[in-house]
């Protein structure tokens, strides 16, 4: 990657790189959405109401991110990480559930990008699918996003990374087993705690 001079003037995103990155997002959503519809996974019908915005085929994708970016708090035996797993899916859910219905389509068409297959492998470099997916290329995928020159990867970053965190946290037992110790008791005593 090139370097700027270093007497180059701070760069200043103009008219120009907003269009582009505009137009990048649309392109991205759009891809999304037209994979999504065409693999049947846009959207969910009554018989499989298990949650209440997600669909099953969101399980997968959402577990993964989990696994990396939860992380060390997960349980170790099997049968304790399926269930704080599943917990946490639900509680994923449920945020989802109680935000906008902008946020939801934008979340949901999100996950159709990335779960189509080719558009997850362009755009997640994912090969495999998210339930097989090896750690290391799920935790790739995120740094990529992160790192990217390109706005709204950043924000679709951010948004995976806040969302799955903010549901992982929720879930009670979850923030104790953190060992975060909660606010200071003058910052509880203001909120009647």
């Amino acid at each position: 990657m090139l370097s700027r001079h270093p007497d180059a003037a701070p760069r200043n995103p103009g008219r120009r790189e907003f269009l582009r990155d505009t137009l990048a997002g649309s392109l991205l959503l759009a891809t999304g959405a037209l994979g999504g519809g065409l693999s049947g996974c846009s959207r969910q019908d009554g018989a499989e109401k298990r949650f209440l915005l997600l669909r099953e085929s969101d399980v997968p994708l959402i577990e993964a991110l989990m696994a990396v970016i939860i992380g060390p708090r997960l349980p170790d035996p099997a049968q304790a990480r399926s269930e704080a797993l599943e917990q946490a899916v639900f509680s994923y859910d449920s945020l989802l559930y109680h935000t906008s219905a902008a946020r939801h389509e934008e979340i949901l068409e999100l996950f159709d990008l990335l779960k189509f297959p080719l558009t997850r492998i362009i755009f997640a470099g994912v090969w495999q699918g998210w339930s097989k997916a090896p750690e290391e290329e799920v935790r790739g995928f995120l740094a990529r996003w992160k790192s990217s020159d390109a706005r709204v990867l950043n924000q679709a970053y951010d948004a995976l990374v806040r969302t799955t965190q903010q549901a992982w946290y929720a879930v009670p037992g979850h923030l104790a087993a953190s060992s975060y110790p909660g606010p200071p008791p003058h910052a509880r005593a203001l909120f009647g705690n």
